[in-house]
């Protein structure tokens, strides 16, 4: 029973870290808004190959008009845009962008993103997010973003860390 104490409580500080990285609310009606980041958690799940480490599948689904506030990873992150665009600024550090290959062929490098970079990721490409890359990113689209990360953090360590205001 700790373990899903310790699960429940990670998630809860997952989506008031998203809540606090989202930077806008769904456009609408006056009715209670919308949430403009909604999480879905996976984990975290203890690989035994790598000790001290948590492994996390997340998916998100962002809001048109929704930005998010910059952050950094503890560990490597790496990001599947599903559906829709994601407008993705590197603040420090290279993130490389990768698509499938034609035909069933390994994944190809599609370009390199580097500090001071603004690119559009779409759907069926994907990034690979170090450490040492802080970054942040906005669906500037008519559609929702639906974007599916796998974690592979220190065990214990949030999601995302944010930058100070």
């Amino acid at each position: 029973m700790p373990e899903a104490a310790a699960v429940l409580a990670r998630v809860v500080a997952l989506a008031s870290c998203l809540g606090a990285c989202a930077g806008a609310e769904r456009p609408g009606s006056s009715a209670a808004p919308a949430a403009a980041v909604v999480v879905a958690a996976y984990g975290p799940v203890a690989p035994t190959e790598v000790p001290g480490r948590s492994l996390y599948l997340v998916r998100y689904e962002i809001t048109p008009g929704t930005r998010l506030r910059p952050h950094r990873h503890e560990g490597t992150q790496i990001g599947l845009v599903a559906s829709g665009t994601l407008t993705y600024h590197v603040l420090t550090g290279q993130v490389p962008v990768y698509r499938a290959g034609e035909d069933g062929k390994p994944a190809v490098l599609a370009r390199t993103l580097t500090a001071g970079e603004v690119g559009r990721i779409s759907a069926g490409e994907w990034v690979v997010e170090r450490p040492d890359v802080r970054h942040w990113g906005a669906n500037q689209g008519p559609a929702p973003l639906v974007v599916y990360t796998s974690s592979l953090l220190r065990a214990g360590a949030p999601l995302a860390t944010l930058d100070p205001p």
